[in-house]
């Protein structure tokens, strides 16, 4: 495509070709080292595979799989600050690679709390297995939620953990 042409021309050389002399017709090649250095387009993490991921400075195969891997388990990213969850990336690799991420929510895969059971509810990273107990049940004892922010009359469900879980969440 002409998007990943751009990325990777900065990249390719291809040799200038010319005549060595005319009466020779003879073609020479000219091979110039690339000199400008370009940096990696931003990558969008929820459509993001391994080799797009190694394509960032400081990003190598083990993290890149386990920023996929995170990225299952959450249903995707809807911020980049979600990254320094992943085991392993601490805060200074962050800063090394934020620039060249980002996360758009529109790919989130989303949990719907009126019909998860507890198995659906505890694969996400955020929600144990107790919280996700205590949600299943109070939908049990009280009907079907009838907003998303009905979720936090479940006593384990605190405004930290809410935020965190909200993006992820329909009726």
């Amino acid at each position: 495509s002409a998007e990943r042409y751009a990325e990777l021309e900065p990249y390719i050389v291809l040799p200038e070709k010319s005549f060595q002399n005319d009466s020779a017709k003879k073609w020479v090649s000219d091979i110039s080292p690339v000199t400008k250095q370009k940096f990696p387009s931003v990558i969008e993490l929820n459509t993001a595979d391994t080799s797009d991921l190694m394509s960032i400075k400081g990003i190598g195969p083990s993290f890149a799989k386990r920023i996929i891997a995170y990225r299952e388990r959450l249903g995707g990213y809807h911020s980049i600050n979600q990254l320094t969850e992943v085991f392993g990336l601490d805060q200074e690799k962050f800063d090394e690679i934020k620039s060249f991420v980002k996360a758009d929510s529109t790919y989130i895969r989303k949990i719907s709390i009126n019909t998860a059971e507890v198995s659906d509810l505890k694969k996400m990273p955020y929600l144990s297995p107790s919280v996700a107990n205590a949600i299943v049940n109070y939908r049990k004892a009280h009907g079907n939620f009838k907003t998303i922010p009905g979720i936090k009359s479940c006593v384990l469900v605190t405004a930290d953990l809410y935020n965190k879980i909200f993006p992820y969440l329909t009726l």
